[in-house]
């Protein structure tokens, strides 16, 4: 048997440490709050280093498995997670050390990494001045990790953890039994690899789980006197305190997993050793498989109707798409009905559609204009050289007299052309206009009154 191997892991220790520190109800309350709550009941006693030692050297890492006389025996998360009571599903956790000091150790510790002695006594410290309770809360869970769930050689824990302690609410979204099996597996390597030092691991979770192993395959003394509470839940709270004789019992182990191999092999290890399970664990484990089952039925429901939902939203999503279409054409066909009745409004009536003319009119009124604007240019021609023959009869030193315009609207008079002026006749188109004065005074007559 190897003996080489120290673990620090201890739950006699935390025991001690919490009934010294003499929690109060509401310190407790808390504590039942967050995922490490059932430790409080956790049996003390001695871890068989040597046991773990034993196991340490037969464990796979390629299996992830104990090889336990001829068989291999799985050792996996989901046995980790009910064995210590811890969430299996959940956020990652990352276990190892980490560069900036956790503002947790700065606050309380004085920024110098405490190992379990100096949380113990900074617990007993606050509870007995009433401190606050997350305080309390926070150094409890610290001593879980120090002393069960991630020990270290120098009896501290890694510092990465401090970061999940300062939100209590949030401790239950991750898994921390997947993290403690991450963390058990990679310390069974090295321990295998070196043969002999510390193992930094859970060995109480190592022990359990072979206590429970062997037991589901027969009846063993050495495991027998291990059991406290047969029905307690989870599996870490059924063993512990009751101390055995070490010697021999491990080779009365082996002998009787060498024996059970052999029947295992020649087809008798059922017959031989039935599997011996409690009556009311037997009912609690078909209760939980039960509420299983309904938690995924549930599950599965819920996600049926957020698919629904989904897919009425976006049925929604279209409706109102086209609706609002609707709204602006319907705004735009109004927008373009009131200008068009603005329009309507404001235009002038058209005015009655007058009988056109016909060729014959035409030609006639043609020969009417060209026959006025012949008599209109001799008399024209008449009246010039009237009035040249007055202008030169004028004397030099009279001035033409002028002649007034008719009013509008008035026909004009007809007057015998003076010696000193003439008056041109009117076109009955010039008579609408405005009165006028025609004065005409020719060349010469500037000439003389110059």
């Amino acid at each position: 048997m190897e003996s080489g191997l120290t673990t620090r892991c201890s739950p006699t220790f935390f025991l001690e440490t919490i009934q010294k520190a003499k929690l109060k109800k509401k310190h407790i309350r808390a504590i039942e709050k967050t995922p490490f709550g059932h430790f409080l009941k956790v049996k003390g006693g001695h871890i068989e280093a040597t046991l773990v030692s034993s196991l340490a050297n037969k464990y796979c890492k390629v299996r992830n498995s104990f090889l336990i006389g001829k068989r291999y025996m799985e050792f996996s998360a989901a046995d980790v997670s009910n064995i210590m009571g811890l969430p299996f599903e959940g956020s990652h956790l990352v276990v190892g050390r980490c560069k900036n000091i956790p503002d947790f150790v700065v606050n309380h510790f004085h920024g110098k990494a405490p190992n379990r002695k100096d949380i113990a006594r900074k617990l007993r410290r606050l509870v007995r001045k009433d401190g606050d309770v997350d305080t309390i809360t926070k150094l409890v869970i610290l001593m879980v990790f120090v002393c069960i769930l991630f020990p270290q050689a120098n009896y501290g824990i890694p510092l990465t953890l401090y970061r999940y302690i300062d939100d209590l609410n949030g401790l239950k979204e991750y898994a921390w039994g997947e993290a403690l099996h991450r963390h058990i597996a990679l310390q069974l390597s090295r321990k295998k690899a070196k043969n002999n030092g510390y193992f930094t691991g859970c060995a109480l979770a190592v022990t359990v789980w072979y206590y429970e192993t062997m037991s589901r395959l027969g009846t063993f003394t050495f495991c027998t006197n291990k059991l406290v509470d047969p029905t307690a839940v989870p599996c870490v709270l059924k063993w512990g305190s009751n101390k055995v004789h070490r010697s021999g019992i491990y080779e009365e182990a082996h002998q009787q997993t060498r024996n059970l191999q052999e029947e295992w092999e020649e087809g008798e290890g059922l017959a031989a050793h039935p599997p011996q399970a409690d009556p009311i664990i037997a009912q609690l484990q078909d209760e939980v498989m039960q509420l299983k089952l309904k938690n995924a039925t549930l599950e599965s429901s819920l996600d049926g109707l957020k698919l629904k939902n989904a897919t009425l939203e976006s049925s929604l999503d279209g409706v109102n798409y086209i609706v609002g279409k609707m709204a602006a054409t319907i705004e735009d066909m109004q927008l373009q009905m009131a200008i068009m009745q603005v329009r309507l409004d404001g235009a002038p009536e058209a005015p009655a559609a007058e009988e056109a003319p016909t060729e014959a009119e035409d030609a006639l009124a043609a020969e009417d204009a060209l026959a006025a604007e012949d008599a209109l240019a001799a008399e024209d021609a008449l009246a010039a050289e009237d009035a040249r023959a007055a202008e030169d009869a004028l004397p030099p030193n009279e001035a033409p007299a002028t002649v007034e315009a008719p009013a509008a609207g008035e026909a004009p008079v007809a007057e015998q052309p003076s010696p000193r002026h003439y008056k041109r006749k009117v076109k009955p188109s010039q008579a609408m206009t405005a009165p006028y004065v025609l004065t005409h005074t020719s060349k010469r007559t500037k000439k003389k009154n110059c």
